[in-house]
């Protein structure tokens, strides 16, 4: 991935901008990258991906009371669901 400094970003936008239409971009700040900029095809299937990962919140709540109840639950089953996988991961 190709790195700009904020100061070449403001100063080359449209180049950079451009760049950033091709491949993903970081802007770089201070010794921090607080952005990167992605060509919108990336973000369109990303926010699709996040999309089909969404759970129905149903399902989730019906799965927290088996937890609660002590009941068998399959662990594995819960890493395909984003928000349960994040808590896994995080205990």
């Amino acid at each position: 991935m190709k790195s700009y400094s904020a100061s070449y970003f403001k100063m080359h936008f449209g180049s950079v901008l451009d760049r950033a239409g091709i491949e993903p971009v970081r802007i770089e700040r201070r010794g921090r990258s607080p952005a990167v900029l992605i060509p919108e095809s990336e973000y369109k299937a990303l926010k699709h991906r996040m999309r089909s990962k969404q759970v129905d919140p149903a399902a989730a709540l019906s799965r927290l009371k088996s937890l609660a109840l002590g009941e068998q639950v399959d662990m594995e089953k819960l890493r395909f669901d984003h928000r349960a996988a994040v808590i896994l991961d995080k205990h």
